[in-house]
């Protein structure tokens, strides 16, 4: 070509390349080979040539300068990073569209773009698009991690989760949806009752599926981590709903569980006392007694008359020392059961062991 197509001269930046040629400076950009910029050496009227360019060359300062047979020019490369960000994430989204994908390649594309973008939008969008790669790579708790710090709809993420589940089978999946949706929960706005309890019943759900797929053993972690919700969101989750979605999972250790957490005592009496676990049924209505019974007695108290003949029989004095420390209990409800226990003792004259068999 002719003398002027020829480059004269060649300076390296950060991003780009600068090209100097007879009668103008380009700027390359070094990712993609795209002329950014061109400053040319002639006439905005007449395009006619000013000075030839001559070389370009650096001071210790590092800054670049430009000479010509006339003058010369300081080039000021100023923010020239501002869009590379973008470069980065197209050829990640390329990699990842490619036959075969090459996902650690693209990600490594996302994260230079995460160390060049400026703006928290920005970085929300490129980390919900790593997200969506995490899922895909089912590294899940990236992709959880991504879609916590990224732009996407809440629903849009669960939906991720629950496809990658149908596609794979993987029921890890499923635990990172439980993981997305408990900082879902976490972050809802205190006075936000009606989205914290719709969130808190499905999640609660969503950890019952994965704790009965994975069976005895293999969901402790999750178990925990359901437990751990429950104590940080037991005014969540309606109590009627919970106990229902843990009744029908057959999960009885969880609904006593969150009895405890409820403070309702009646469901710990009453399965203590079905599974003949008397002592752990007194144990429990013994935590009422004292000065503070007043406030949770009622709560129990028509287990206390339900219940007495049979502690009577098993444990008496512990049972009578309940009787003793609650002061506010109807003594005309106490009487029966009492007489039903004494009557043995009357009837054989005042001897045996007394009390009727414990049912």
């Amino acid at each position: 070509g002719s003398a002027a197509a020829q480059p004269i001269s060649l300076a390296m930046s950060e991003h780009h390349f600068v090209v100097l040629y007879a009668d103008k400076a380009c700027l390359v950009c070094r990712e993609t080979g795209e002329v950014r910029e061109q400053v040319r050496l002639t006439t905005s009227a007449t395009a006619e040539l000013l000075a030839e360019g001559l070389g370009l060359v650096r001071d210790d300062a590092t800054h670049l300068w430009l000479y010509t047979q006339a003058a010369i020019y300081q080039l000021n490369l100023i923010h020239e990073d501002w869009d590379i960000w973008k470069i980065h994430v197209a050829k990640a989204r390329a990699v990842e569209q490619a036959p075969g994908g090459r996902p650690q390649e693209a990600l490594q594309h996302y994260q230079s773009a995460l160390q060049l973008c400026r703006t928290k939008d920005q970085k929300r969008q490129i980390r919900t698009l790593m997200g969506h790669l995490y899922a895909r790579m089912r590294a899940w708790e990236y992709a959880v991690s991504m879609y916590q710090d990224g732009d996407i709809a809440f629903e849009t993420a669960c939906l991720a989760f629950l496809d990658e589940y149908a596609l794979s089978g993987d029921e890890r999946a499923y635990q990172g949806l439980c993981t997305y949706v408990h900082g879902k929960l976490d972050s809802l706005k205190e006075n936000a009752k009606v989205p914290r309890a719709a969130v808190g019943t499905w999640l609660s759900d969503l950890y019952l599926h994965v704790i009965g797929t994975l069976g005895p053993g293999r969901a402790d972690d999750v178990r925990n981590d359901f437990r751990v919700m429950l104590n940080e969101h037991k005014h969540d989750v309606p109590p009627s709903l919970l106990y229902h979605l843990l009744d029908s999972h057959g999960q009885r250790d969880m609904y006593l569980y969150f009895s405890e957490l409820q403070e309702d005592y009646r469901n710990i009496v009453v399965d203590a006392m079905e599974s003949r676990d008397y002592k752990r049924a007194l144990r429990t209505l013994s935590r009422f007694s004292g000065a503070s019974s007043a406030e949770v007695l009622p709560h129990i108290e028509k287990y206390v008359y339900v219940y007495t003949a049979q502690l009577l029989c098993v444990e008496p004095e512990a049972t009578l020392e309940i009787w003793k420390n609650n002061p506010n209990l109807d003594v005309n409800k106490l009487l029966p059961p009492m007489l039903r226990f004494l009557r043995p003792k009357y009837n054989d004259g005042g001897g045996g062991g007394g009390g009727v068999e414990a049912a």
